[in-house]
């Protein structure tokens, strides 16, 4: 149980900086530091997804949810390497429903 505590506790900081420091960073076009703060955040996302994924009574579901979060991370990314702000800020807003949806 405290496992699972601390594995929503993680999500949910993954969230805000991707919530605040990398839509920052996009909006600002600091694009190195938003593809190092994206990458970071992912670095970790995947198996606490897992994680909670395992632990749920609806794995199923689940797994679509965290490949629709990643798909939109995925966009995002590329918007970042294209340095495009407009995509960048519309794909971390996507991500980020995706991601409330899945918590």
């Amino acid at each position: 149980r405290a496992e699972k505590d601390f594995v929503v506790k993680r999500v949910e900081e993954g969230k805000n900086r991707l919530e605040k420091d990398v839509k920052d960073f996009v909006a600002k076009a600091y694009w190195y530091d938003a593809k190092q703060e994206l990458r970071r955040q992912l670095g970790y996302m995947s198996l606490d997804m897992d994680t909670l994924i395992a632990a749920s009574g609806d794995k199923k579901k689940g797994l679509s949810m965290k490949k629709d979060f990643f798909t939109a991370v995925d966009n995002l990314d590329f918007a970042i390497r294209q340095k495009n702000k407009d995509a960048g800020l519309k794909y971390q807003a996507e991500a980020l429903t995706k991601l409330n949806d899945f918590i």
